[in-house]
């Protein structure tokens, strides 16, 4: 990534809808949302607090319950209470959009209760057993959205290389936080897009990955200066929007029942190594958008999928 033409003219004129907030988003969202629910584990950052706050201001009915994500015993424990107790109607969306993880401490290493290392299990694992025992609860329409960050876009492209990587990270030797973040992320992604593929045409149910903005912390992480920083990081707000617009926005439903399977970011849907944004002189002037290609590569996504299946038994 190059900083040297990122932002020379103002970010949202080159991604019309990089600055939109959550009002933005409600002005066409689908109809008939009123008293569905949403279930929004562990929603306590502010960005998920304003996401919540909008999507209840339409109607919804948002469930944001704490769920230690360090137990699979506590995941699968809250999921199936809510599938004995539900007599509401089906789901219309599980959001897995946990905490913000703090890039200065994710350097030290532990093992879950689960013997798992910990942000894999937090980050790609728990999600998935949630999502495996609530889904009895979504029907055709329903959209599962799991909040990636940009930080996936940094493992090495190729299923053999994340795979090894989840597998080492396990281990205290040779173990590097960063890696493990980033490798959990592209896990999710391709994991989701495989979900989609198996679930989707079956029973009607979305699958969709949404990437809100980079934080502060991630793009210094990243090396980009703060002159770039000021100009390109997002408000709570404007990181809460994407999210909202993942569950409601009507644009999803244009292709088809429930549009699954896609990467979501700056309220829209973006493609696997979107052309580069480019001012009047031919010079690059924006970050990278979008996912690594590699991602969506289906033999990947089986491999992914195989491994979750095995890792939540």
């Amino acid at each position: 990534m190059s900083h040297k033409h990122m932002c020379r003219i103002p970010i949202e004129r080159l991604i019309p809808r990089y600055r939109w907030k959550c009002s933005n988003v409600l002005e066409n969202c689908i109809h008939g949302l009123r008293g569905k629910t949403v279930i929004m584990p562990n929603a306590t950052c502010p960005v998920s607090q304003i996401a919540s706050k909008a999507l209840s201001s339409i109607g919804l009915q948002v469930r944001t319950p704490i769920v230690d994500y360090k137990s699979f015993s506590v995941v699968r424990s809250y999921a199936e209470s809510f599938v004995l107790n539900w007599k509401g109607p089906p789901l219309h969306a599980i959001v897995h959009h946990c905490s913000p993880l703090d890039l200065d401490t994710i350097e030290s290493f532990s093992h879950t209760e689960n013997d798992h290392e910990r942000l894999t299990q937090i980050t790609f694992l728990s999600p998935v057993l949630l999502t495996q025992v609530l889904s009895t609860r979504l029907s055709k329409g329903s959209r599962v959205i799991s909040v990636a960050s940009m930080a996936h876009r940094f493992v090495d492209d190729s299923s053999t290389s994340i795979l090894s990587a989840l597998q080492t990270q396990q281990r205290a030797d040779g173990y590097n936080g960063w890696k493990a973040l980033c490798t959990s992320n592209a896990a999710l992604i391709a994991w989701s897009h495989e979900a989609n593929r198996r679930i989707q045409p079956r029973r009607g149910i979305a699958f969709t990955v949404a990437q809100l903005g980079p934080s502060k912390s991630l793009l210094e992480r990243m090396g980009a200066p703060s002159s770039i920083i000021s100009q390109i990081i997002k408000s709570d707000e404007e990181r809460a929007a994407t999210l909202v617009w993942a569950v409601v926005s009507k644009e999803l439903e244009l292709f088809g029942e429930g549009r699954g399977g896609i990467f979501l970011e700056n309220c829209s849907v973006q493609t696997a190594e979107p052309p580069a944004v480019r001012s009047q002189s031919g010079e690059e002037e924006s970050f990278a958008q979008g996912t690594c290609p590699f991602v969506h590569d289906a033999t990947l996504g089986r491999e992914i999928w195989d491994y979750a299946q095995r890792a939540v038994r």
